[in-house]
């Protein structure tokens, strides 16, 4: 159905839930989006069965590449996508008219912490990760990914896949190719992404081929949290055409997104070729650390005739208690808005959520980046390129960050009409019930002429809530350089610290493609220190560098103890009548307990005084499906999520 620039948002405002709020106050939350198409339905399915996964051990790996290097059988050749200049650009056709015209935000009801010595952070141990002429391929752009585990760090670009101690040492350098050369096929392996699953203490590393239809997604999950020339990788993949239910036949799945949590995988692609648009995978995580793949998809839930997700980032959540997971992304037709889906699994089932919108500070669409003595380079487009979710033991409140690209001008407001590109983040909280906005902020400089371009960012949050962007810097007067800024808790919302180089590059570039993404992650050694990982121009081609950052002069976090935790659970589940919760402790605090659906529609709402250790809830009158029951401290500093099914 063909948009008009006003009808459908009248005709949506009858279908949201409105605050009447007076003038200048402004909370700017998630929305159902009305639209007849997958991503304005709950969509549930079976798990479907791939083949199961082929166990390599490092060693072996290490001796098959030095075979195929001796007896020259890696062939170097040109990146497709830079022969023919792929770029997934996605311009959106309309402006979300409730976006404010604004730099930062603040939600009106986002607590600051404690006003502490202005933060400040400090950049240690710095390498260069990989160079282009280490690429066997040749591949551009480079795709620079990064993860941290206890005593390691592994880079992915494309074409290789490196592991480094913490002091810069590389340990291991293996070809992408050699890599994944038991389940990729023909293909080359392309597009990588790297996660560090802190729960579990598993590697996970994620690719595609470049098959040009019916593609593989490919996954390879390590045995251990150290990766040793004992330890192994299991390694699988599917054609994205042939997971339940099948569909997708003759489209190529491209750039696939990779987060990790207590329950699954979560992969989201752009599909295209004949059409355009976001399907996402959720794989049990579960089995396929026991070597079983299942996998269940859900198809076309966002497009650019009928709008939702595009790009759709699968979101990490380190703790172990989530019970839910994420996709995210910005809106295929609008700007200014972002779109989320929750996912819930049961069993064998996988259920995706209706898609909900939340409205964000203005946005548009980055331009093309100039650098000295070089042409320019690719913004791609407003894309998000990384999403966490990282809970803040000063408050107990776990949150969602992401950010990327857009156009800006010199008040840091995104509009069509800029002329510089900035790093845009978010921070999404209630994040069970009915998400907000809690803040953002925008890196950009305010220079009246030869403005820098910041672009490529990603940004994550350490336990202290500080929180550090990663990404690129450049202008028509300065070489393109590896670029690191904050966001300090103690200096209030929507605050963006000033940007430190964390390079020194002395020539132009002529590369044209730039990116795709950098990265932001936490060390989870001890959830506060940050490495980053970004593109730069060494030497007249690209190189991608990796940095410590420390943050300093951070709010103490309280202990474990000081938060006076408590466990609940739930039984029996599924349930007909009536459910139990028990608490492993007396709470010597109010509990608020809110029974919601999984869209997020509130049911119930509750107190129990202090002194509770249990109690029943009567489910007899509620329709079958699941639901989530919401627990947290009269202070928030406890939170817990119930997940439960009615038959």
């Amino acid at each position: 159905m063909q948009k008009s620039t006003t009808q459908p948002w009248s005709a949506r405002t009858s279908r949201w839930l409105w605050l009447l709020l007076p003038v200048g106050f402004l909370i700017l939350s998630f929305r159902s989006y009305a639209q007849q198409s997958n991503y304005n339905k709950e969509i549930s399915g079976t798990f479907w069965s791939g083949d199961n996964g082929i166990t390599m051990g490092v060693n072996q790996i290490i001796s098959k590449q030095q075979y195929m290097e001796e007896n020259n059988l890696l062939q170097k050749q040109k990146d497709r996508r830079q022969e023919t200049n792929e770029k997934e650009i996605v311009h959106q056709k309309y402006d979300n008219p409730e976006s404010p015209r604004v730099a930062s935000y603040r939600n009106p009801d986002y607590q600051d912490q404690t006003k502490v010595t202005p933060g400040s952070f400090t950049i240690g141990t710095s390498f260069n990760a990989v160079n282009h002429s280490n690429i066997s391929q040749g591949w551009i752009p480079p795709d620079p990914m990064m993860a941290c585990g206890p005593t390691q760090l592994v880079v992915t670009v494309n074409g290789r896949i490196r592991v480094f101690d913490k002091a810069g040492t590389m340990q291991y350098d293996f070809d992408a190719d050699v890599f994944f050369a038991s389940v990729r096929g023909s293909s080359n392996a392309v597009d990588p992404r790297v996660r560090y699953d802190a729960i579990k203490g598993r590697w996970i590393i994620s690719s595609i081929t470049i098959a040009s239809t019916n593609n593989r997604i490919l996954i390879a999950v390590s045995s251990g949290s150290a990766i040793t020339g004992t330890s192994s990788f299991t390694l699988f993949q599917f054609a994205q055409n042939t997971v339940a239910p099948a569909g997708d036949a003759g489209l190529f799945a491209d750039y696939e997104t990779l987060g990790v949590d207590a329950n699954a995988l979560y992969i989201g692609c752009n599909m295209f070729n004949s059409n355009e648009h976001s399907t996402v995978f959720v794989i049990k995580k579960n089995k396929l650390y026991k070597g079983v793949l299942k996998v269940f998809a859900f198809r076309n839930i966002g497009s650019a005739s009928t709008g939702g997700i595009y790009t759709p980032q699968g979101v990490s959540n380190d703790d172990p208690a989530a019970t839910e997971g994420y996709f995210v992304g910005i809106d295929y037709n609008q700007n200014g808005l972002l779109v989320a889906h929750r996912v819930i699994i049961s069993g064998s089932t996988a259920t995706l959520s209706p898609g909900m919108n939340l409205t964000v500070p203005s946005t548009a669409f980055p331009n093309d980046v100039p650098n000295k003595n070089g042409s320019s380079m690719d913004a791609i487009d407003a894309r998000l390129l990384l999403a966490t979710i990282h809970k803040d033991v000063n408050t107990g409140a776990s949150s969602l960050w992401c950010s990327h690209s857009i156009l800006v001008n010199s008040s840091g407001v995104g509009i069509g009409s800029g002329n510089r590109d900035a790093v845009r983040w978010y921070q999404i909280g209630n994040l069970t019930t009915s998400p907000v906005l809690l803040q953002s902020g925008t890196l950009f400089d305010a220079a009246a002429t030869a403005p820098k371009y910041y672009w490529m960012g990603t940004i994550s949050m350490n336990n202290n809530g500080d929180a550090i962007i990663s990404c690129s810097s450049s202008s028509s007067t300065t070489f393109e350089q590896g670029t690191v800024a904050a966001h300090f808790s103690s200096d209030g919302a929507g605050s963006t610290s000033a940007p430190q180089f964390t390079t020194t590059a002395t020539t132009g570039y002529s590369g044209g493609r730039w990116g795709d993404y950098s990265s932001s992650c936490i060390d989870p050694s001890d959830n506060t220190t940050f490495w980053c990982a970004h593109e730069y121009v060494n030497n007249g081609d690209y190189s991608v560098r990796v940095v410590k950052v420390t943050v300093g002069n951070a709010p103490q976090a309280k202990s474990s103890a000081a938060l006076n935790l408590w466990s609940a659970s739930l039984f029996p589940n599924p349930a007909n009548s009536q459910v139990q919760i028990q608490l492993s402790g007396v709470s010597d605090q109010s509990l608020q307990i809110v029974l919601t659906d999984v869209t997020g529609k509130t049911i119930m709402t509750k107190v129990y005084p202090a002194g509770t250790s249990g109690w029943s809830e009567d489910v007899s009158q509620l329709a079958k499906g699941m639901y989530l029951i919401n627990i947290t401290s009269q202070d928030a500093l406890h939170k817990q999520v119930l997940r439960f099914e009615k038959n």
